[in-house]
């Protein structure tokens, strides 16, 4: 309710309702990772692949037994697997979906960033030696005091 009283009287969001962005409030520099989407898909899809080898659908699993309702059952990488332990789905059905979530939440991460955030983007993928450019750029914008 306040904030909607906020935007009819001012015209703004309650976030930005003193007119500055709450990143001139701090010294920050904003580094995002991309890189070409179909790399960053293919790649998000080995990652639920290594995650399979490496437990997580026993993770799940004991979720889903014993705490189904707290908040990190509904993360991704989780709750997907629910309907393959209640026999509604099979398993490669529910690793698809987890691959499926876990892509459109990366989309949506980099779009959130790309329209509220001055970030600088830089892709380590195709071009390692960014790392380097970055770690430079850091160190002396450290130094500079900013």
């Amino acid at each position: 309710i306040r904030a909607l009283e906020v935007f009819e009287n001012t015209g703004k969001s309650i976030v930005n309702a003193d007119g500055l962005d709450s990143l001139d409030l701090y010294d920050a520099k904003i580094i995002g990772l991309n890189t070409d989407r179909h790399l960053l898909y293919e790649r998000i899809n080995q990652r639920v692949d290594l995650m399979m080898q490496v437990g997580v659908l026993e993770e799940a699993k004991l979720l889903f037994e014993t705490y189904p309702n707290v908040q990190a059952a509904q993360g991704i990488g989780y709750k997907e697997f629910f309907p393959y332990f209640k026999g509604e789905m099979s398993l490669e059905e529910s690793i698809e979906l987890v691959k499926k979530n876990s892509r459109n939440y990366a989309k949506r991460q980099i779009t959130w960033f790309k329209n509220r955030m001055n970030t600088t983007w830089i892709d380590i993928i195709k071009d390692p030696q960014e790392i380097e450019n970055l770690t430079i750029e850091l160190k002396q914008w450290i130094k500079d005091g900013k």
